[in-house]
């Protein structure tokens, strides 16, 4: 039976909107210390807020996805709520950097109340969006499609050593209003592309009996978060240190953001061709091994091989993740499934964030890493391959 095609305009226009999502989180992290600093709050501040940011994410985004299904059931589109969600973060974003004129009236806490609401929103719109995958493949091609997907928006993270000095140098008004515009615009180009929604309000029964897939789908996306967090947060700059400069380490840390972006297209495609559990598993193991092997590589000539290795297989499990999520319950439900997933990731960045706001030692790292990889190639298998019916919407 031929393979149905992927409805490629679709995808890369929510691709761009992946994008857009990635411009906005840079240039609110490269910002969020100085807004902080004015308001009087002390320098660590920051990080105690993006970890409550996340924290409140892993709550959010389960709920919106589950209503997100449900509107969808309603209405017959997913996009209402993606759409409605962008205009809401935009309008927000927008607004960030008058934060301190809230502060000079003496309400900085009501201006750190502005800012976590548009990282609520922010998180409210990411599974109904990525959800919509789902209609612009047939369920063998989501890993290919969610590759394009994953290469846009992590070549903008991947730029940020290079372009800090642009966006620091426009300024926090015209730099949060072109974040703004280009999540406004995201959205109007996916929704040129968008199929037909469903024909007619449908009624589909809570899924009770996904519970423990929804939860082992959460437990994928925390252990998936981990391992990209101590990859990039301390394995890559350990590697940078050793044989580089603290000079360099931007540039380091952006070179592999670059490397897995990249990975995640070819990653894609071998996914969709071989099988999402068993690529993803066999994915996590390797690098798992690699989380091992690399305090034992002495010298360049085996520490960037296994290196690359590790980037690459790390880089095929989270491209995997909202495949696997979406093919883990029913067709109706696989908002909830992806909010599920990302309620697990978020949740561990935020825990990740408060325990060790530094991140743990070396050692420390290389053996979490390698736990984490393995508890993802375990709870691969564990999450039903079933047969999900397309649907327009």
């Amino acid at each position: 039976m031929a393979v149905e095609p992927i409805r490629w305009r679709s995808v890369w226009g929510l691709a761009i909107l992946q994008g857009a999502v990635s411009l906005s989180w840079l240039i609110y992290n490269l910002y969020l210390p100085r807004l902080l600093g004015e308001l009087g709050f002390a320098e660590g501040f920051a990080l105690q807020l993006v970890a409550l940011e996340q924290g409140i994410g892993a709550l959010v985004e389960p709920i919106a996805g589950g209503v997100s299904d449900r509107l969808r059931q309603w209405l017959g589109s997913h996009f209402l709520v993606v759409a409605g969600g962008v205009a809401i973060a935009a309008a927000l974003f927008v607004g960030v950097p008058a934060v301190g004129v809230l502060g000079r009236a003496g309400l900085r806490w009501g201006a750190v109340t502005w800012i976590a609401l548009w990282a609520i929103a922010m998180a409210a719109f990411r599974a109904p969006a990525l959800a919509l995958l789902a209609n612009y493949a047939s369920p063998p091609q989501w890993p290919a499609a969610m590759g394009a997907v994953t290469l846009v928006g992590g070549l903008v993270g991947a730029l940020r050593p290079v372009t800090t000095p642009f966006w620091l140098g426009l300024g926090p008004g015209v730099a949060f209003a072109v974040g703004s515009l280009a999540l406004v615009g995201a959205m109007l180009a996916l929704r040129r592309y968008q199929p037909e929604p469903l024909a007619g309000p449908i009624a589909v029964a809570f899924p009770w009996r996904s519970l423990p897939v929804l939860g082992r789908l959460a437990l994928v996306g925390a252990a998936t978060a981990w391992a990209l967090r101590l990859l990039m947060g301390n394995v890559v700059p350990a590697i940078a240190e050793r044989y580089g400069s603290d000079e360099l380490m931007p540039i380091w840390l952006g070179l592999a953001g670059f490397l897995l972006a990249v990975a995640a297209w070819p990653a894609g495609k071998i996914t969709a061709h071989f099988g999402v559990r068993g690529t993803v598993a066999i994915a996590a193991g390797v690098s798992a091994a690699g989380f091992g092997l690399l305090p034992m590589a002495q010298g360049p000539f085996l520490a960037f091989p296994v290196g690359l290795g590790l980037l690459a297989g790390v880089g095929t499990v989270f491209n995997g993740g909202i495949p696997l999520a979406l093919q883990g319950v029913t067709a109706a439900w696989g908002s909830l499934a992806v909010g599920m997933y990302f309620g697990g990731f978020s949740g561990a960045m935020a825990v990740f964030g408060w325990v060790w706001p530094q991140g743990p030692d070396l050692a420390t790292a290389h053996l979490m890493g390698a736990i984490a990889l393995a508890g993802v190639g375990s709870l691969t298998f564990t999450v039903p391959r079933w047969p999900a019916q397309r649907e327009e919407g």
